[in-house]
């Protein structure tokens, strides 16, 4: 039976970026299964069916490989200020469409807490890019660091913000998710530090 009708899922499919990090997992050679044994691939639509999968041919086996995930959120994985709740509908998602992608978020933190005992709903940034955060702590032992964080280190912003007269920034839509410690809400955070000027 499919979880959506066909007139809503052409959206339902491209939200590639709300699948958890499957994608990528897949991509490192995890294989996803579902409640009969067969082989599923890890697309968003498929989250809820997926019941069991290996590590077996995972590149990352046996090696000794940090992952750092660079986030620019601190939302959780699911629920009102998860992944699929704030982000996919400024993507074009319709409200059934997000219950989906939500439900098949849950779906994997339960998941992913049966085989590893982690619980990735607390996890800070987890729900950053839809999942992928949570995804590639939870199977890729990744760490997850702020985005804007390491940028400001890469570019010693910070002295360049204090030798600066006036800060010039933007984002596509500025609305509440940009508290959500979205890189132009840790620029205002230096920029007021300093007492500059933010356009």
């Amino acid at each position: 039976t499919p979880l959506y009708s066909s007139a809503a899922s052409d959206v339902y499919k491209r939200q590639a970026t709300n699948d958890a990090g499957l994608g990528i997992m897949e991509a490192l050679g995890f294989r996803f299964f579902d409640s009969n044994g067969q082989k599923i691939t890890p697309l968003p639509r498929n989250m809820l069916n997926i019941n069991a999968f290996d590590e077996d041919y995972s590149i990352l086996q046996g090696k000794n490989i940090e992952i750092v995930v660079a986030v620019d959120v601190d939302n959780p994985f699911y629920g009102k200020q998860g992944a699929a709740c704030v982000y996919a509908p400024q993507k074009g998602a319709k409200p059934e469409q997000v219950m989906l992608l939500d439900e098949g978020l849950h779906h994997m933190a339960k998941l992913i807490q049966n085989y590893y005992t982690v619980d990735i709903q607390q996890i800070k940034g987890s729900g950053a890019a839809g999942g992928v955060g949570g995804g590639l702590y939870a199977f890729g032992g990744a760490k997850i660091v702020s985005g804007s964080n390491l940028i400001f280190d890469l570019l010693n912003l910070e002295e360049k913000i204090k030798a600066a007269d006036l800060i010039i920034s933007g984002e596509g839509k500025v609305d509440a998710q940009t508290l959500n410690n979205k890189l132009l809400f840790n620029i205002s955070k230096l920029a007021s530090k300093h007492k500059k000027k933010l356009w």
